[in-house]
């Protein structure tokens, strides 16, 4: 008995925080502080390395992490009190299926692209767009994996490749993390815009509903 109520209040529990990422908002705000960061890295990979800007530039980094994610939390519940909860209410959706074997390979590729750079390039500062990109691609993929998300997969796979492409590609790190925030910002603010659209499209507020039938 027991068990059979905590696994329906854990699917509860699931349900609503899957219901969260339904409607793009979050994917919009996060590619915004994205691409704010990736801008805050351009302007201190164009500043002189002796120049106190530069450190300005740096120490304002964490600054901007996390008071952006505090305000993007913020602002995204207020336009989900204003646009989504209006139309579709706490709607419940089913049960994330089991992980599948194409799921863990995506997750092995992505920890082999970087293993390969590890295996053929000097120990550098330019790895840290590669981390980057591992880093914040995994928790992508976590969530991907934990609500069933399937554009989250491809989130994840380009926040490794961005990452992985900076490095290769870029010698200054400040220039890599600026190219790998910006693309990443640039897809999740595409992919976000596309899921809204098409909620948009779908759903209407419950007070249009009553009155159209």
């Amino acid at each position: 008995m027991h068990g059979s109520l905590e696994q329906q209040l854990a699917q509860s529990e699931q349900r609503a925080l899957r219901y969260w990422y339904q409607d793009g908002l979050f994917e919009l705000g996060l590619g915004v502080l994205f691409l704010l960061v990736g801008i805050l890295f351009g302007m201190e990979a164009r500043l002189p390395v002796d120049s106190g800007w530069r450190v300005f530039a740096a120490l304002a980094l964490p600054v901007l992490t996390v008071g952006g994610v505090l305000l993007l939390r913020w602002v995204v519940r207020r336009l989900k009190e204003q646009i989504t909860y209006p139309r579709t209410g706490y709607v419940a959706y089913r049960r994330p299926a089991k992980a599948r074997w194409w799921r863990a390979a995506i997750a092995g590729a992505m920890g082999g692209l970087v293993a390969v750079l590890l295996a053929t390039h000097p120990i550098s500062l330019a790895w840290i767009p590669a981390i980057q990109g591992l880093l914040i691609g995994l928790v992508i993929y976590t969530l991907a994996n934990r609500f069933n998300l399937g554009r989250f997969y491809l989130y994840a796979v380009a926040s490794v490749l961005f990452g992985v492409g900076a490095t290769w590609r870029v010698d200054e790190p400040a220039w890599g993390s600026a190219f790998y925030f910006a693309a990443s910002g640039v897809v999740l603010i595409a992919g976000g815009g596309w899921v809204l659209n098409r909620y948009l499209r779908q759903t209407r507020p419950a007070v249009e509903q009553a009155h159209g039938g």
